[in-house]
């Protein structure tokens, strides 16, 4: 899905069926998919009032889905990425989710951009969003270590305050706004089942 989402755009639209899309697809990039695997990545384009689009399926993904399901699905997007329009691709539509809604990942990000440098690259193309102010200033510290980043990055001399003042108090203070939050042991569980308590970054 991940593959089909950043490389498919419309070069397959002649064509009637989501099924008949992302069979050519995985033809034409030779990829390992059975029959039964294709059908799954189909029925889940085609549910929910998606329609087949790759793009309102991701929207659907970071609203309604598990952070993990979203992390894991982000993490699939950067291993097939190639080029600097798919890191600004998934910064902007996945990275900026992420760590808006669920700022609590923070410390993987910050990790993982330490062992890999593409990825604090990719992650350079990630603007504010609602990220609470302290889920932003470690992301403009990893932001500000890259030697070059991508052309769409909010230059570092702008500060941490840049785009503040268009958020509310809630999103600068609360890390986590999804539906689900980390509760003590950083374990992730539906918001109501956690009494709607942000458990924080750390």
């Amino acid at each position: 899905m991940a593959r089909y989402w950043l490389y498919a755009e419309n070069q397959y639209d002649n064509l009637n069926s989501t099924i008949e899309r992302i069979t050519r697809f995985a033809w034409d990039n030779r990829l390992e998919a059975g029959q039964t695997t294709l059908g799954n990545v189909s029925a889940q384009l085609d549910g929910n009032e998606i329609k087949g689009d790759p793009d309102a399926w991701v929207v659907f993904l970071c609203f309604w889905h598990h952070p993990s399901v979203l992390w894991d699905f982000m993490m699939a997007a950067f291993e097939a990425a190639e080029t600097d329009d798919h890191y600004q691709k998934i910064a902007t539509n996945l990275a900026e989710h992420l760590l808006a809604h669920y700022g609590s990942a923070i410390p993987n990000v910050e990790k993982l951009a330490q062992q890999n440098d593409d990825f604090a690259r990719m992650l350079t193309g990630a603007w504010r969003h609602r990220m609470s102010d302290d889920v932003w200033a470690r992301l403009r510290l990893i932001q500000a270590r890259v030697p070059n980043p991508l052309p769409s990055m909010i230059p570092v001399e702008k500060g941490i305050n840049y785009m503040s003042d268009s958020l509310s108090e809630f999103d600068r203070k609360n890390a986590n706004k999804g539906r689900y939050l980390p509760d003590q042991n950083g374990v992730w569980s539906p918001r109501s089942e956690l009494k709607d308590l942000d458990a924080g970054c750390d």
